[in-house]
């Protein structure tokens, strides 16, 4: 009885270090698992957070698409403006060829002119020589009139004699009738040469009334010339201004792309492996916008308000880039997306200035045109 007892004693003194042999596997086991739980749970939280932050990423991405529908915005406004500038060449090239035939009007209808005055001059000569001649006349009709005098005086002494000498009165009145003879031809001759100057007067009067519609015809084609010409200077004003206005957009756009490729710089980095060197990113005076911004050639612009205002969120937008690098090398997610959102929201702010900025620019250009 003993002795069986005590083979059960054994027994179960072997099946109880199986048990405990077995309990330890089991608790082994547990334990391994629960520390594969409790890694897979680090994994799938790490994945979350990943999960997350690439999440996160993508939206600031769909802001960031935001500057760069601005900028083709902006060039298919500068397209439109080409345009415009292209149609204002034709209607400049229009204009000079039509201003061109002006001018050869008005040089055709000068040289009209010219020959008139040259012919009215000719006519005027012309009646100078004839007063000339009408002059001697006069002087043969003052002749006449003196010997008519003395043979008048010459018939009275006669007369006196008319005893003695009564031939006398014979040959003084032969004087006489010879005196009126000449007198009759130079009055014939005056009327004559009276009618020839009256002639002429009226041929110098048409003559000058001629150059007077040729000269009302180069007022009205010097009026045109001149209306074509201040629209051709209205027109190339407006060009000017537009082409101020378009390299003033392109230069600012110039600089925004440069802006554009810091942040790509960003965003390439903070979807690339974290082992990756950290770029550093330019200050906010040595990036092509800076230079723009600080430079000497917007002095017209830099008295604007608006214009000041740019200078915080641009500096924002690389102080907040370079910090969203760091905190992503330093495996701070979530820091890192809301320093890159900051970096966004602060980009689009100078956006929403420049475009100020530029309106009132071009407001004041085409004021100025």
């Amino acid at each position: 009885m003993w002795f069986k007892w005590k083979r059960s004693a054994v027994r179960l003194e072997q099946e109880l270090r199986a048990l405990q042999s077995s309990h330890a596997e089991q608790s082994a086991r547990v334990a391994e698992l629960e520390q594969q739980l409790q890694v897979a749970e680090a994994a799938s939280q790490q994945r979350q957070r990943q999960l997350d932050y690439y999440r996160g990423v993508s939206e600031k991405l769909i802001r960031f698409s935001t500057s760069v529908a601005h900028l083709g915005e902006s060039f298919e406004f500068l397209t439109g403006q080409l345009g415009d500038n292209k149609a204002r060449a034709g209607e400049v090239a229009a204009a000079a060829l039509s201003n061109q035939k002006h001018f050869g009007e008005l040089q055709g209808k000068a040289a009209e002119m010219e020959d008139g005055l040259g012919l009215a001059s000719r006519k005027v000569d012309t009646l100078a020589e004839r007063s000339q001649e009408i002059n001697g006349i006069v002087d043969l009709i003052s002749g006449i009139a003196s010997q008519t005098n003395l043979l008048a005086l010459n018939a009275a002494i006669e007369a006196a004699r008319a005893g003695e000498a009564g031939r006398g009165f014979a040959v003084v009145a032969g004087e006489i009738r010879s005196l009126a003879e000449k007198t009759a031809l130079a009055t014939d001759d005056i009327v004559r040469k009276i009618g020839e100057v009256q002639a002429e007067i009226r041929n110098v009067h048409d003559y000058i009334q001629l150059q007077g519609s040729h000269a009302k015809g180069f007022s009205r084609t010097t009026e045109v010339a001149v209306e074509a010409m201040r629209t051709l200077y209205q027109l190339a004003g407006a060009m000017r201004a537009s082409s101020a206005a378009s390299s003033f957009r392109a230069g600012i756009e110039l600089a925004n792309l440069d802006e554009l490729s810091l942040k790509f710089v960003v965003y390439n980095h903070l979807l690339s492996d974290q082992a990756q060197p950290i770029p550093q990113l330019p200050s906010e005076r040595d990036c092509r916008f800076g230079r723009w911004y600080y430079g000497e050639g917007n002095r017209d612009i830099q008295a604007l308000d608006c214009f000041r205002q740019i200078e915080r969120p641009h500096t924002a937008v690389h102080a907040q880039g370079q910090a969203a690098l760091d905190a992503f090398a330093q495996d701070a997610l979530e820091t890192a997306l809301r320093h890159l959102g900051q970096m966004e929201d602060a980009n689009l702010e100078v956006m929403r200035i420049v475009t100020a900025v530029v309106d009132q620019y071009e407001k004041g250009a085409s004021r100025a045109a």
